[in-house]
């Protein structure tokens, strides 16, 4: 089952970093040009989908293994904590997806230079949340892998960020 969910997650992490790619090219938009562009962000909107849908999953199997000793109550109380605390954090992403929207249909670039903090500081968190509550045990015994895993995963949104990001020259 573990192994399901870690193939899952890095499927989730693909899908993440392709919405990094998402986020660098909002954070580069030309707002005075054409916006016919932004009609693709639908597709950014189903990634997030379904990368939260994963992550939810996983986070939830985590709660049921006894991935998160340090949260107050039962299964019943962490899993809502976990859940509730996820479900905060898609919505805020998602809700900044909406603000970098309209202000470049707004010709507004302001917003634009906060894409960065959905691309990286709201998912990577989350991701490093579920692989700790998934292998709590195996993580310490095993920390070159786990530090690559991190890396990999700051990397690979790092690098989607970047090929969506286009320079204003």
């Amino acid at each position: 089952m573990i192994i399901l969910l870690d193939l899952a997650l890095l499927f989730a992490a693909f899908l993440s970093a392709n919405i990094a790619l998402g986020w660098g090219e909002l954070g580069s938009f030309n707002v005075h040009g054409d916006k016919s562009g932004l009609a693709g962000m639908m597709g950014m909107f189903m990634f997030m989908i379904m990368r939260w849908g994963v992550l939810a999953v996983a986070l939830l199997v985590a709660v049921a293994r006894g991935g998160y000793p340090e949260l107050p109550g039962g299964r019943g109380l962490q899993s809502a904590i976990v859940i509730g605390v996820h479900t905060v954090l898609g919505v805020i992403s998602y809700r900044g997806m909406e603000w970098i929207t309209h202000a470049i249909q707004n010709s507004n670039a302001g917003p634009l230079r906060f894409a960065w903090m959905f691309a990286f500081l709201i998912p990577i968190p989350v991701f490093l949340a579920a692989f700790w509550g998934l292998h709590r045990n195996w993580i310490p015994k095993h920390l070159i892998i786990s530090a690559i895993v991190v890396v990999l995963l700051v990397w690979g949104h790092v690098a989607g960020w970047r090929a969506g990001f286009v320079a204003k020259t």
